[in-house]
């Protein structure tokens, strides 16, 4: 007796291979692009950030530029550094030549800072600010003689290099977590010898310094409090990712943002939470193509398809669980 497949089954088998097949790959794509989506995403987000912070220490960094170009460029200020002459007429021109363009950026300028004139000229008056010593709590302005400084080990090995308008920490910058700009003076009245030093300390806190090569002990990671905010500014690219996600974690942290779920997600797996208003939703997904578990908070959970309470260790399939 011979026996065969009916032509309706004939037709079904391929009908269903090709039902199949083409689910498959229109969910593989989906799922790709979903990652990948999510993924700029996140990105973006975190890029975003990261240069809104930048640019606005940038701005704090280039208006202070602005400053010692400003008085690296006036010759009556150059003129006015080099007066010698009676002690009244000294005064007068410290009083109308010298302090007014050292304190009219400091009116300007939105964050505290300090300005400091080293000056060579003995015959112009000294005008100390606040303690040294002490953080940076109002802007104030030094004229100072150069004999203050010349002896300090930064001063000589300043002196003695060819860097000048350069961004360091002297003196007591590290203990007080300030950065300075350091800049020479220069006559441009035929000799072009240096007439004084200018340094503008800005209160930026250092986070984290390069270790080695040319940039070893300067700052690669400042933060600066802006009103009620932070800005931080990064001034390396860390290979290590993991640097990135302790480093967002603990601004998160710091900000008191709530996390849709309170616990350690593994790479690849994130959590959303919504709200109908009277109920929140937490739906944790799984993007990293392999299952992976996440150990809940202490908080009580229920499986939103079954009712069923959801405790201790989540396990996830590669895919979207809401519960």
């Amino acid at each position: 007796m011979r026996r065969y497949i009916p032509f309706t089954y004939k037709m079904l088998i391929p009908y269903l291979l090709l039902v199949l097949l083409t689910d498959a790959i229109i969910g593989y794509v989906s799922y790709s692009m979903l990652i990948q989506s999510r993924t700029e995403m996140a990105e973006t987000n975190i890029r975003t950030g990261m240069e809104q912070a930048r640019n606005n220490i940038r701005y704090q960094m280039d208006e202070i530029q602005r400053m010692s170009d400003t008085l690296f460029s006036n010759l009556a200020f150059q003129r006015a550094l080099q007066t010698k002459g009676e002690p009244y007429d000294i005064y007068l021109v410290m009083l109308d030549e010298i302090v007014p363009q050292i304190t009219a950026p400091l009116k300007l300028f939105g964050n505290d800072i300090r300005l400091m004139l080293y000056t060579l000229n003995s015959d112009l008056y000294i005008v100390s600010g606040d303690n040294l010593e002490e953080p940076i709590k109002d802007s104030d302005y030094y004229i100072l003689p150069f004999e203050d400084i010349k002896d300090s080990g930064w001063c000589r090995e300043f002196k003695d290099s060819e860097r000048d308008n350069v961004w360091l920490q002297i003196d007591t910058d590290k203990r007080l977590r300030n950065i300075s700009l350091i800049r020479r003076l220069i006559s441009y009245s035929g000799t072009m010898a240096v007439i004084g030093y200018v340094r503008i300390t800005e209160g930026s806190k250092v986070l984290g310094v390069y270790r080695d090569d040319f940039y070893a002990g300067k700052p690669a990671l400042t933060v600066k409090e802006l009103g009620q905010g932070k800005a931080y500014y990064l001034a390396a690219r860390v290979n290590d990712p993991a640097f990135y996600e302790a480093f967002y974690g603990k601004l998160v942290q710091d900000a008191g943002v709530r996390r849709a779920l309170d616990a350690a997600l593994p790479a690849g797996v994130t959590a959303q939470l919504r709200t109908d208003g009277e109920r929140e939703y937490v739906f944790v997904q799984n993007f990293s193509g392999q299952t992976a578990r996440v150990e809940l908070d202490g908080r009580s959970y229920a499986d939103a398809e079954s009712g069923a309470a959801v405790a201790g260790v989540l396990e996830l399939p590669v895919n979207v669980s809401p519960f």
